[in-house]
């Protein structure tokens, strides 16, 4: 009898079949892990962006604006911090972009329903024009972190998401009176 240390045809096809199998089960969890890691990324950019304009509009004793940006699809939504240094705005560090699929909704009862001034959005656009179709939002933390902009009574302080992945992240609200944010 021949003594053989290789693998017979049928063994090498059940090893194939077992690995398609391991595959087709493990690529679409893969999938819906990165969905939902996009989806806690967009929530955790934007309420650390807020938490850092209120300590630094509290350190700073100057108003700080947050900016939200809608793209209409054309590249990620994003925002974006811009201090008040005395008459004149001044855009801190780059837009922070919201993952692939995940973008704010565009609701007039909510922070999208509240343009930024012109000239504290042109700060933040780098004195460029807004692309068209592209929409803002924005809310503003007074020197004592409390939030003067959107006025009381006026818009929901909320924004709320949307994704073309997967369900909606939900929304984030921010208190008036202490200016946290929470997730629902």
């Amino acid at each position: 009898m021949k003594d053989s240390s290789g693998f017979t045809l049928i063994e090498l096809l059940v090893a194939i079949a077992l690995i398609v199998v391991l595959a087709s089960v493990l690529v679409p969890s893969s999938k819906a892990l990165s969905r939902a890691h996009a989806r806690r990324a967009a929530i955790s950019i934007v309420m650390d962006s807020m938490e850092g304009a209120k300590r630094s509009a509290q350190v700073s004793k100057k108003n700080v604006w947050v900016i939200f940006r809608h793209t209409g699809g054309k590249k990620p939504d994003s925002l974006r911090v811009v201090t008040m240094d005395g008459i004149s705005p001044v855009a801190q560090g780059t837009w922070l972009k919201l993952p692939e699929g995940i973008f704010f909704k565009v609701e007039d009862e909510s922070l999208m329903g509240e343009p930024p001034p012109k000239n504290i959005l042109l700060a933040g656009l780098n004195d460029l024009l807004p692309l068209e179709g592209e929409s803002f939002g924005s809310l503003m933390f007074s020197g004592s972190g409390r939030i003067l902009i959107p006025k009381p009574g006026g818009r929901s302080l909320k924004i709320d998401f949307s994704s073309t992945i997967g369900p909606s992240p939900g929304s984030i609200t921010i208190s008036r009176g202490t200016g946290r944010t929470s997730y629902q």
